[in-house]
Parts: C-alpha cells; structure tokens; sequence
C-alpha cells in the first residue's frame, strides 16, 4: 500500500465505517430490546465524565505537580487526561470479553453501549477537546472573572456545527 493509499483508508474508516458502525449498533439494540432511560442517558454520562475528568485535572493535580494549565503542554496534557481513549479501544474490549460468554447477546448490548457513549463523548471531544487546544488569548484586554472565562470557553465549545447535531 502506498501512503496516498493508507491516508484514503483511514479517512474512509473514521469519516463512513465507523459511524456506520456505531450507528447500526445502536439501531440493532433499539430495534432488538426498545429505548430505556438507561439508554439515553450514557451520552450525558460521556460528556459528564469528561468534564469531571478535566476539572479534576486542572483544578486538582495540576496544581499538586506544578503544570502551568495556559502552555501548550499543560493543555495537551489536559486533553490527554480528560479524555483518555474512549475511541475504537472500548470496542475491542467489548468484543474480546463477550465473545466467548454463553449469551451472544452480550457482545451486540456492549457494544451499543460504547456507541451511545460516543455518540455524546465524540462531538464533546471535537468541539471542547479542541477548544482547549486552540485557546484564544483572551487576557489581551487585562484580567477576566472566572465567570467570563468560562462562558468564553462555553461559546468556543459549541461551534455550529456541534450545536447542528443537537
């Protein structure tokens, strides 16, 4: 395979087969079991988590080790931490734990699950992820509350198109 070739590939795989995927995963669950408030609610728990992740990180262990949370490393790290490897990854366990179990239902419930959980994890990754990443330098007019901080990085965190998907 040439690069041009391997660079095709993985834009297909990431751009059509893996949100084919999730989304035909999710429809077979719903279709096979219904919709329950469990269900609907692992996307809010995706986005939860990462919050609560990058909070804890920056609020927390940042000051312990001495990170500077406004450098480039402090915000990768940030990333990093907040995020973890919630993509193709949890997949793969799903499949390699349930595989073998005596309910081939198992596999086909994990694996719904990981994509509702994407299903709020990534647009949350992509808009706040990189909202992180690609800080505004936004003390260029003096000192602002913490309160304006953070709604300057709410609106950063919502470009239109994630707020189009919702």
């Amino acid at each position: 395979l040439t690069p041009p070739m391997i660079k095709s590939l993985s834009k297909v795989t990431v751009s059509i087969l893996l949100p084919f995927f999730l989304c035909t995963s999710i429809i077979k669950s719903v279709s096979k079991y219904g919709l329950s408030k469990s269900q609907l609610a692992v996307p809010l728990l995706g986005i939860i988590q990462c919050s609560v992740l990058y909070i804890v990180t920056t609020q927390l262990t940042f000051p312990m080790l001495g990170i500077d949370n406004d450098t480039d490393d402090g915000r990768c790290t940030a990333v990093c931490c907040s995020f973890g490897n919630s993509g193709v990854i949890p997949l793969i366990f799903a499949e390699s734990l349930f595989r073998q179990s005596a309910n081939a239902d198992y596999v086909d419930q994990a694996t719904a699950f990981v994509s509702l959980y994407l299903v709020g994890w990534s647009p949350f990754f992509w808009s706040f992820g990189r909202s992180i990443l690609i800080r505004s330098d936004t003390k260029a007019n003096g000192t602002i509350s913490f309160k304006e901080k953070l709604m300057v990085t709410f609106k950063s965190a919502l470009p239109p198109p994630v707020k189009g998907v919702f």
